[in-house]
């Protein structure tokens, strides 16, 4: 091999390292491209579990607010139950125990009931009047006497005022009762005890539970209170 053919295989070798560098060079350029690649897909990969994350919250959340609804809707259906009990109890209380006990009271008295009623309204220029009970009848002198007795579940002392601002205005919502005398009678289902006394000191008879039924309670001090129509 002469001189010539030397070079030219030095050459050759020469330019063969010299693209096995830059081949080398490419493939550490392709490696960190790579692993670039490479990080980007695990930083899409934690921004994909951080959503999937926040989707799993969204919808634990979601899950509770309906958790909760449903549980609003238990506690209203609950309250209807409640409030379609007390309106019926109400109604079988006043019925069935206030409303006797009125009438039993004043026929004791010899007052000839001629009239009874449950739950009066009466509506005048947009105002309203309510009455739980009220019981109209014949005095043994003949002259006439209605009672307006009001209802509640608790009777407390404002209660007692309410009833007596009621009464003052009586007459003018149900003025076919303006030739009567007029009593008032509390009665309740549970008393304050200054209630009683206060209501008493008033003029005003007061109905109180007994056992299984309802009485009136009359001190021997107790004289009832008159209410009378004194003109427009």
């Amino acid at each position: 091999m002469d001189e010539k053919e030397r070079e030219e295989i030095w050459k050759i070798v020469r330019e063969n390292a010299e693209g096995f560098r830059e081949l080398r060079e490419r493939f550490k350029e392709t490696a960190e491209r790579f692993k670039e690649t490479d990080e980007k897909f695990k930083e899409t990969d934690e921004k994909f579990k951080e959503t999937d994350e926040r989707f799993k919250e969204t919808d634990r959340q979601f899950k509770e607010t309906d958790r909760q609804f449903k549980e609003t809707d238990r506690r209203i259906a609950e309250l209807n139950r409640k409030m379609a009990f007390l309106t019926d109890s109400w109604g079988e209380f006043v019925e069935d125990l206030v409303a006797p006990a009125v009438r039993s009271f004043y026929e004791s008295r010899d007052v000839e009931v001629e009239g009874f009623m449950l739950r009066q309204k009466s509506r005048i220029n947009g105002s309203h009047m309510e009455v739980d009970v009220i019981c109209y009848g014949k005095t043994s002198d003949d002259s006439y006497v209605v009672a307006v007795c009001s209802v509640k579940n608790h009777m407390r002392p404002e209660n007692v005022n309410r009833l007596i601002e009621d009464v003052e205005k009586f007459f003018r919502f149900f003025p076919q009762y303006q030739n009567c005398r007029l009593n008032a009678i509390a009665a309740g289902v549970r008393f304050d005890e200054d209630a009683v006394i206060f209501a008493q000191r008033q003029g005003i008879y007061t109905v109180v539970p007994s056992g299984n039924a309802v009485e009136f309670v009359v001190p021997e001090w107790f004289s009832p209170r008159v209410w009378t129509y004194a003109g427009k």
